[in-house]
């Protein structure tokens, strides 16, 4: 998995190839120095894009996207270094809908 953090407003060639990764694309190219020889590559991997402001996310990426967010802290919620386990458990394999 790849992930890009912090991530600023993207353009629409960023966009387009963050879609072509997440749903899968091939790249072929001529090997070098022959006339006939091709050289193939193909991918397709998750993506997890973390930011604050992203902007306005074009609608074949947003079609692709498994948007969540985090409002903060509940209330009442030990502060850090109070003594308190601020460890939250992850959700097991079988919670994941992705694998």
């Amino acid at each position: 998995m790849t992930a890009l953090d912090n991530l600023s407003p993207m353009g629409p060639e960023l966009s387009d190839a963050m879609c072509c990764i997440v749903t899968g694309a091939e790249s072929v190219k001529r090997a070098l120095f022959t006339d006939g020889d091709v050289h193939r590559a193909r991918y397709r991997r998750p993506l997890l894009l973390t930011g604050v402001d992203v902007g306005v996310i074009r609608p074949d990426l947003a079609e692709r996207s498994c948007p969540c967010g985090w409002s903060g802290p509940a209330s009442g919620a030990p502060k850090p270094n109070s003594g308190a386990s601020s460890k939250t458990p992850c959700p097991s394999s079988s919670d994941r809908s992705w694998t």
